[in-house]
């Protein structure tokens, strides 16, 4: 309000009314970015054990994905990166690995993509820093073959379809800006997109809550967690997708009610037919509604987040989607010609 020369709240509503780009400023504002390299060097000494373990047991170009949400400027998934090489030099294996590190903030995904540090002295070793940067003028750049390991995107877990097939996820320090519910929802999200035996990585002051049927503690003073077999369905889960603040922030809050009986109507055909896992599209792909776990049919992909339908088709889906899209839409029109000769 002191930016905008504003002197009471209505007066601040009525710009963020008008103006969507000032809330988009504002969301900004309220995102909290803390982080540095091997925050808690012990913890990452500790995970390291399991890291090892995981590269051991994966055959010779062998597959390790990894997921680290609410990743900020970049610093922890790099540092990540780095364990994992160390893992990897230490068992001589050759492994392909993705790390997708995603947050809500498109700025600090932005600079995380750069890879570009400074001050970075006090929590990066001599020889980790020597071993995975270049620096110049007190600048420390991320050598490429750890640049590689990784792909940023803004994404929000609460919000967006999750990962898949994950070997570790890291989220530390994120789940604490969540109330209970929220948590009660994010944890069954994480159990759902990590393989048997996969890791959960979380904060010091972090914990799984009530879900002891979904995860075994690995190391209680680092949260460190080892995802058991369970009954998934059991538990509640967030259905996605939900907007979020995009260069259509007028058009989403316009159509608010429209999107809320979307929802209404979505669960209303889904009552009345039974299909445990659907996905409601428009016309061009774009995704409506998502009810049920559709990890085995889509999945996120390399580079921005899309939330359509043919972007996220797992291999070998995207031509029979495009071929049934198509059906459906030429049987609509020939249904709604029949319609209105019935009317006239």
């Amino acid at each position: 309000m002191n930016i905008s020369q504003l002197d009471n709240i209505p007066n601040y509503i009525r710009l963020l009314q008008e103006n969507p780009a000032e809330i988009k400023i504002l969301f900004d504002e309220l995102l909290i970015g803390v982080t540095n390299f091997f925050r808690e060097p012990e913890s990452f000494e500790k995970l390291k054990k399991y890291l090892l373990d995981i590269v051991n047991s994966k055959p010779e170009n062998g597959q390790i994905r990894i997921w680290v949400p609410g990743c900020s400027t970049g610093e922890e998934a790099y540092s990540i990166a780095i364990v994992l090489r160390e893992c990897m030099d230490e068992a001589r294996k050759n492994l392909n690995v993705q790390i997708f590190a995603t947050d809500i903030d498109s700025n600090a995904i932005e600079e995380a993509r750069i890879g570009s540090f400074s001050g970075i002295g006090s929590d990066v070793s001599k020889k980790r820093l020597n071993r995975f940067f270049t620096s110049e003028n007190n600048q420390y750049f991320i050598r490429k073959e750890i640049r590689e390991m990784l792909v940023f995107a803004a994404q929000s877990v609460i919000k967006d379809p999750p990962f898949t097939k994950l070997d570790l996820i890291s989220c530390r320090n994120l789940l604490i800006y969540f109330n209970s519910e929220l948590q009660k929802k994010v944890i069954p999200i994480f159990h759902y997109s990590l393989l048997p035996k996969g890791i959960l990585f979380l904060g010091s002051s972090e914990t799984i809550g009530g879900f002891v049927d979904l995860f075994a503690i690995a190391d209680n003073k680092w949260k460190i967690y080892k995802r058991r077999d369970s009954i998934y369905s059991a538990h509640s889960f967030i259905e996605f997708p939900a907007s979020g603040l995009t260069g259509k922030t007028h058009e989403t809050f316009t159509k608010k009610s429209e999107i809320k009986n979307i929802t209404q109507v979505a669960e209303k055909i889904i009552l009345q037919s039974y299909s445990p896992n659907c996905v409601i599209i428009k016309a061009n792909g774009d995704i409506v509604y998502i009810h049920g776990r559709t990890g085995k049919y889509l999945e996120l992909t390399h580079g921005e987040a899309k939330m359509n339908i043919f972007e996220m088709a797992r291999e070998g889906l995207q031509q029979e989607l495009l071929s049934l899209v198509r059906k459906v839409s030429s049987l609509q029109k020939i249904n709604n010609r029949q319609r209105n000769k019935g009317k006239n």
